[in-house]
């Protein structure tokens, strides 16, 4: 079974070295946490949305997009419910339902989350997870983590793609009297699909030696100016980021 979720396309950070990517993107996901400026981030969502249509086409990019939705819906539902700071925007009675406070750090969660998830489905889109374990493994860190590491983030999409065809699946099926139940029968559907993936994802990584031991050999990254001036670049952005006004 494979879990890449690897797209073969010619674009400007396909052509990215993988560690300068792998730095990039954790660097920048912490700066995008730690930052509260909602300007900073909506401006950085938009640029990694427009960076997902250039690098991975316009169909994944909106597939990426339908896949984070639900978390989406539910951030605008509720996050406007933990903040009630300042004057009221939408009251009903006696009651605030929206501040600007509110409003505030919806759209700041929504803007954050919405940047790391293309972030990392980038990173993921790509490049192989060979390339990704070779990254990690360039760095030093152990090779059951790194193995588990870049297995993780491959499991997670692919559940969530997975999702949206279960959802899709059902919907077919559904008429107006079965409509209430659909919701229960998506995530009992998904939750089976999940289970029935752990021997698979199990018996994977056993081959490719979670125990430790290195069974198999991944190609040895090489450096050159080239592939040190993009991690430099690497760590610069994420800090102008931060620091800038």
């Amino acid at each position: 079974m494979s879990y890449s979720t690897y797209i073969y396309r010619e674009s400007f950070y396909h052509n990215i070295d993988v560690r300068a990517k792998l730095v990039f993107t954790l660097l920048l996901s912490l700066a995008s946490i730690i930052t509260y400026s909602l300007l900073k981030v909506s401006l950085l969502a938009f640029f990694l949305m427009i960076l997902s249509f250039f690098s991975v086409g316009k169909r994944e990019s909106f597939n990426n997009f339908k896949r984070i939705r639900l978390i989406v819906f539910f951030i605008l539902i509720f996050a406007p419910l933990q903040n009630r700071s300042g004057d009221a925007l939408l009251s009903i009675n006696s009651f605030m339902v929206l501040s600007y406070g509110g409003l505030y750090n919806t759209l700041l969660t929504l803007f954050k989350f919405v940047s790391i998830s293309f972030l990392f489905s980038l990173l993921l889109e790509t490049e192989r997870l060979e390339s990704i374990i070779s990254a990690l493994l360039y760095f030093h860190l152990p090779y059951s983590f790194s193995l588990t590491f870049s297995m993780t983030l491959s499991f997670i999409p692919r559940l969530a793609s997975r999702y949206s065809e279960i959802k899709d699946a059902i919907a077919l099926r559904e008429n107006n009297e079965s409509k209430r139940d659909g919701l229960i029968a998506i995530l009992t559907s998904l939750i089976v699909s999940a289970i029935k993936m752990i021997p698979e994802t199990a018996s994977s990584l056993e081959e490719r030696g979670f125990d430790g031991k290195i069974k198999t050999r991944y190609r040895v990254l090489s450096m050159d100016a080239k592939i040190f001036t993009e991690i430099v670049l690497s760590v610069i952005i994420p800090i102008i980021f931060i620091i800038g006004r």
